[in-house]
């Protein structure tokens, strides 16, 4: 099968990995700078969600919860990507690696980064966005493949 008749996501694997390594970069960047990524602007949201919970408004929003969902949607472009780069699937393959990177970041913060925490809780949310990602690519390909 030439690239031309390849099917659609066949065909998006060297950019996918193009975009993976440099959206890794990204990622690691913002896991390896060594102070909290927008510091100011997160005091300036718990301090916020301080003022609203004291008024009894929107009690179910806490900071915690905010940094979870910005975890996961951190990760998961990176698991679609991830998956993209697999031309004939390997989402486990893709779900370990981005696992890896997270465990991997975690510790590099514990152990190294005095103004950043090591979290167990990001290794969850980072690996639930990257396994959204990849579920997505897979639905895609399944559906692909049940039309053709």
């Amino acid at each position: 099968m030439t690239e031309a008749t390849a099917p659609a996501l066949d065909r998006a694997v060297r950019p996918a990995r193009w975009l993976l390594l440099g959206l890794s970069v990204a990622v690691l960047l913002i896991l390896f700078w060594p102070t909290r990524p927008a510091g100011d602007d997160q005091d300036w949201l718990a301090h916020w969600l301080t003022g609203l919970h004291r008024q009894s408004r929107l009690d179910w929003l806490t900071f915690a919860g905010v940094e979870f969902v910005s975890n996961v949607v951190m990760f998961v472009p990176l698991g679609a990507l991830a998956a993209l780069s697999r031309p004939r699937g390997g989402d486990k393959v893709a779900l370990a690696a981005c696992f890896g990177l997270s465990v991997f970041a975690e510790l590099i913060q514990w152990l190294v980064l005095p103004h950043r925490t090591g979290d167990l809780r990001d290794v969850l949310a980072n690996t639930l966005g990257a396994a959204i990602g990849i579920g997505a690519v897979a639905l895609i390909r399944t559906r692909r493949q049940a039309a053709r």
